[in-house]
């Protein structure tokens, strides 16, 4: 009777790859749904689409107690990640992002090539959910060799 019961898995982490797109992990049970029937869509927050997406996707045929009866043919292919590298600025890098007031603002726009400003609020629940994760990019972003030239902040 496991198709009564919804679990949902939630992990956010940071992609540190220059590579332009993830690999992206699901498993998706559907009952009394052939293989034929089940396709991929995807869409992220940059207006991105893909319809019908099937490479690098193994459909399963299960029984009904979860047994494999089959495979679709997979069309594999392989994802190359870049390499991280890590840049000495000579400098330490400070564990969190500055916060930025007006002044700032036009200071950093007037001598940095990319100002990122997380304009957090402590009260929202996104912005509290975002804030580990601006974090952790700021962290990243600081060691690389263009950091010079980039001002991530909150305001």
């Amino acid at each position: 009777r496991s198709f009564l019961q919804i679990e949902t898995v939630t992990s956010v982490r940071l992609d540190e790859s220059q590579e332009k797109k993830i690999q992206i992990n699901f498993n998706v049970t559907l009952h009394h749904l052939p293989c034929r029937f089940a396709s991929v869509d995807i869409a992220d927050v940059m207006g991105t689409h893909l319809q019908n997406v099937s490479a690098n996707i193994v459909k399963t045929r299960l029984d009904a107690d979860g047994g494999v009866l089959g495979r679709a043919a997979a069309r594999p292919r392989p994802v190359e990640h870049a390499v991280a590298r890590s840049v000495d600025l000579g400098v330490p890098v400070p564990k969190v992002s500055p916060e930025l007031d007006v002044d700032g603002m036009r200071e950093a726009a007037r001598s940095r090539k990319l100002v990122l400003v997380n304009y957090y609020a402590p009260w929202c629940p996104w912005s509290r959910r975002l804030q580990p994760v601006w974090e952790e990019a700021y962290a990243n972003v600081m060691q690389k060799p263009f950091a010079r030239d980039v001002l991530m902040a909150k305001a």
